[in-house]
Protein backbone atom coordinates (compact mmCIF):
# COMPACT_ATOMS: atom_id res chain seq x y z
CA UNK A 1 0.00 0.00 0.00
CA UNK A 2 0.94 3.30 -1.28
CA UNK A 3 0.57 6.67 1.15
CA UNK A 4 1.28 9.68 0.21
CA UNK A 5 3.38 11.61 3.21
CA UNK A 6 4.59 15.62 3.83
CA UNK A 7 7.54 16.11 0.90
CA UNK A 8 11.23 15.24 2.43
CA UNK A 9 14.65 14.70 0.61
CA UNK A 10 16.90 11.42 0.35
CA UNK A 11 19.62 12.95 2.63
CA UNK A 12 22.47 11.01 0.11
CA UNK A 13 20.89 11.84 -2.95
CA UNK A 14 18.82 14.91 -2.16
CA UNK A 15 15.75 13.58 -4.51
CA UNK A 16 12.16 14.80 -3.24
CA UNK A 17 10.51 12.21 -1.22
CA UNK A 18 6.49 11.49 -1.04
CA UNK A 19 5.06 8.70 -0.39
CA UNK A 20 5.51 5.72 1.73
CA UNK A 21 5.42 1.70 0.95
CA UNK A 22 3.48 -0.37 3.69
CA UNK A 23 2.43 -3.63 3.93
CA UNK A 24 -0.69 -2.57 6.12
CA UNK A 25 -3.88 -0.39 4.71
CA UNK A 26 -3.16 2.94 5.78
CA UNK A 27 -0.58 3.14 7.73
CA UNK A 28 1.38 6.25 7.88
CA UNK A 29 5.14 6.44 8.90
CA UNK A 30 5.98 7.28 12.60
CA UNK A 31 9.53 8.58 13.86
CA UNK A 32 11.84 5.32 13.89
CA UNK A 33 10.03 4.25 10.58
CA UNK A 34 12.55 2.94 7.60
CA UNK A 35 12.43 4.32 4.83
CA UNK A 36 14.48 3.67 1.44
CA UNK A 37 14.63 5.93 -1.28
CA UNK A 38 13.01 4.74 -4.57
CA UNK A 39 16.04 6.90 -6.62
CA UNK A 40 19.29 5.97 -4.75
CA UNK A 41 17.80 2.79 -2.67
CA UNK A 42 19.81 4.34 0.60
CA UNK A 43 17.87 3.30 4.37
CA UNK A 44 16.93 6.24 6.29
CA UNK A 45 14.97 6.16 9.12
CA UNK A 46 12.52 9.21 10.18
CA UNK A 47 13.28 11.50 13.37
CA UNK A 48 11.18 12.66 15.26
CA UNK A 49 10.33 15.77 13.30
CA UNK A 50 9.67 12.91 10.76
CA UNK A 51 12.53 14.25 8.61
CA UNK A 52 14.49 11.68 6.86
CA UNK A 53 18.37 10.90 8.49
CA UNK A 54 20.54 7.86 7.68
CA UNK A 55 20.29 4.53 9.41
CA UNK A 56 22.41 4.20 12.42
CA UNK A 57 24.71 0.96 12.64
CA UNK A 58 22.75 0.26 16.03
CA UNK A 59 19.27 0.55 14.59
CA UNK A 60 20.52 -1.78 11.47
CA UNK A 61 21.31 -4.29 14.19
CA UNK A 62 18.03 -3.97 15.87
CA UNK A 63 15.80 -3.94 12.84
CA UNK A 64 18.27 -7.39 12.08
CA UNK A 65 17.67 -8.89 15.77
CA UNK A 66 13.73 -7.92 16.11
CA UNK A 67 12.60 -7.45 12.45
CA UNK A 68 14.88 -9.97 10.76
CA UNK A 69 12.06 -10.87 7.87
CA UNK A 70 11.85 -7.00 7.74
CA UNK A 71 15.33 -6.47 7.32
CA UNK A 72 15.39 -9.15 4.52
CA UNK A 73 12.31 -7.34 2.70
CA UNK A 74 14.04 -4.22 3.21
CA UNK A 75 17.64 -4.83 1.95
CA UNK A 76 15.54 -7.26 -1.61
CA UNK A 77 14.36 -3.85 -2.01
CA UNK A 78 17.51 -1.80 -1.75
CA UNK A 79 19.57 -4.40 -4.16
CA UNK A 80 16.70 -4.25 -6.67
CA UNK A 81 16.93 -0.72 -6.82
CA UNK A 82 20.54 -0.61 -7.15
CA UNK A 83 19.59 -3.32 -10.18
CA UNK A 84 17.67 -1.37 -11.32
CA UNK A 85 20.09 1.82 -11.51
CA UNK A 86 22.92 0.30 -13.21
CA UNK A 87 20.99 -0.97 -15.90
CA UNK A 88 19.76 2.39 -16.46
Amino acid sequence: MVTLTEKSHCKVCLKPLDAHLSTKPNETPEPGSVSICNYCGKISVFDKEMNLRPITDEEIKNVEKYHPVQWRMIKAIEKGIMIRNKLN
